[in-house]
């Protein structure tokens, strides 16, 4: 799954572990590893950014109702007022947050980065096994705002970790 790598975020200051602003909010998991900016929406879908502090790097998620099988990659329809996409996800492991059991990872950040940033509303179009597709909104109204927060503070967080010798191969 490609993610974008922490370092390329700027600027930092203080915030409580938990905000929130127009239905999207940012926080700390507990174990500090992760930082997250998320909605909900009015059937417990979850949109997330995750950061991983550790590995210095973010995902965009969604979870929903709609079962998938760990480790499935298929198509979704992602439709905004900037325009559709065709992207693909990855189904994770069924977890309970906010009544939505299934998250699906996009492999795609820079893509639904771009096109959150530049919407006010989005729409994933899931198919189903039924011939029908579940459609699911998120209602974009300051996601940047919080999002930007959110990773101001990864980087804050990963400027602070001692850093470690690296054992990954180069090429020079």
């Amino acid at each position: 799954m490609r993610k974008l790598l922490i370092l390329a975020l700027t600027g930092a200051a203080c915030t409580p572990i938990f905000a929130q602003s127009s239905g999207w909010s940012h926080g700390q998991i507990d174990d500090k590893t992760a930082r997250w900016a998320a909605v909900s929406n009015d059937s417990n879908g979850r949109l997330t950014q995750r950061c991983e502090i550790d590995r210095e790097e973010c995902y965009w998620s969604f979870a929903t109702t709609t079962q998938c099988k760990k480790g499935a990659d298929f198509p979704v329809l992602v439709n905004s007022d900037v325009g559709s996409f065709g992207l693909s996800v990855s189904c994770g492991s069924p977890v309970m947050v906010d009544g939505s059991t299934y998250y699906q990872y996009f492999f795609d950040f820079d893509a639904v980065d771009k096109l959150i940033r530049g919407s006010d509303r989005i729409g994933i179009a899931v198919a189903l096994e039924s011939d029908n597709f579940r459609i699911i909104r998120f209602d974009l109204t300051n996601a940047v705002k919080v999002i930007d927060r959110m990773r101001a503070l990864a980087l804050e967080e990963i400027k602070k970790r001692p850093k470690k010798k690296s054992t990954r191969d180069q090429v020079l």
